[in-house]
């Protein structure tokens, strides 16, 4: 009796253990200003705009018993949310930012007895429209790096929802901006 209840002991520490290490995530990350017409205080020979890029993000989001998985189109990445737990199954999550709308992205934790003494931890949000929203801007971020772009004016951003059946829900996001290059003494 007494070797059967330090076996289960010693069984459910490994697992605690094993089990409380730190998800190592993959998150790609891109950030840009984007300018408002009005907020441009350059003339007009001091910087070209170019023309309109578009980019767009689809996912499914896939309701079960008690929570979600999103999928995106091209299968780039798959996360389950359930509750407030988020889990990413395969995949890499891609997220862009416009200027200030980085908001939490990272949190340091201190550890405690099971975890590492100090870990960075991604924040992932739990409301499927928001990967919908990051992964087109991360696209149009990208879109207009390929540009040689220096920002992006006046970004317009809207979202499809769709229900195409009981259980199962299609969010298309299509984001919109000029591309704004800074003219240099090169």
């Amino acid at each position: 009796m007494k070797k059967t209840l330090k076996i289960s002991i010693l069984l459910t520490m490994a697992y605690v253990f094993i089990g409380c290490q730190p998800q190592t995530l993959i998150v790609g990350r891109s950030t840009m200003n984007p300018i408002f017409f009005n907020q441009l205080d350059l003339k007009r020979e001091h910087y070209e705009i170019l023309k309109t890029v578009t980019a767009e993000a689809k996912i499914t989001v896939y309701e079960y018993m008690g929570g979600l998985k999103i999928v995106e189109e091209n299968n780039e990445f798959e996360v389950m949310i359930n509750g407030s737990k988020v889990n990413v199954k395969n995949g890499v999550l891609k997220f862009g930012y416009l200027a200030n709308d980085i908001g939490h992205t990272t949190q340091v934790s201190k550890g405690g007895l099971a975890k590492p003494k100090q870990s960075v931890q991604t924040y992932l949000p739990t409301d499927p429209e928001t990967y919908a929203r990051r992964l087109a801007k991360y696209r149009l971020i990208n879109e207009a790096k390929a540009m040689d772009g220096d920002g992006v004016i006046e970004p317009v951003i809207s979202s499809d929802i769709a229900v195409t059946d009981k259980r199962t829900t299609v969010i298309k996001t299509t984001i919109a901006a000029k591309i704004i290059v800074l003219k240099t003494d090169r």
